[in-house]
């Protein structure tokens, strides 16, 4: 009767280990799975914190740009910009479309139309509208062939000058 009482002792102390072995394995399989999907979680964070940085960058860039043109005058920046390309003539008109106001900011739209112009002069201008300065947006813009000249380029740019 010892005998049997121990091995049943016996037998349920080996199944209590068995399903503690089973529930421990589990949970390390759980654990791995876990660690597994927070690897995942670290990787897009690093990968998410270089974007983070880039993007940094350019808004101090962007924000050092509209700090510089906080006093200037758009018209004057365009005409200065014209005079160093030597396309002064090639500019027909500057329209202001009007003003609007996001927040801290002013939107001063405009309308740019050069007539004439060659292709360099066209890369030329485009740049340094884009690098001013000031903060200017190209929103839309039309280049066409002259009629009189195919080796000239007609410009229409709807531009934001934000400030």
């Amino acid at each position: 009767m010892n005998n049997k009482k121990a091995l049943i002792i016996l037998i349920i102390i080996a199944l209590f280990v068995i399903m503690c072995l089973g529930l421990l394995s589990y949970k390390v399989t759980m654990l791995g799975k876990e660690v597994a999907s927070l690897q995942t979680v670290q990787k897009e964070l690093l990968e998410n914190s270089a974007t983070l940085a880039v993007m940094s960058q350019s808004v101090k860039h962007l924000q050092k740009r509209l700090e510089e043109g906080r006093g200037r005058n758009f018209v004057q920046e365009i005409e200065k910009i014209n005079a160093d390309l030597n396309i002064s003539k090639s500019l027909k008109k500057v329209n202001a479309i009007g003003n609007k106001k996001e927040g801290v900011l002013n939107i001063n739209r405009y309308e740019l139309k050069y007539e004439g112009i060659d292709i360099n002069s066209t890369t030329n201008l485009l740049y340094r509208i884009l690098n001013a300065p000031l903060l200017i947006r190209v929103e839309r813009g039309n280049l066409s062939i002259s009629f009189d000249n195919p080796n000239l380029i007609n410009i229409s740019l709807s531009v934001a000058h934000i400030n």
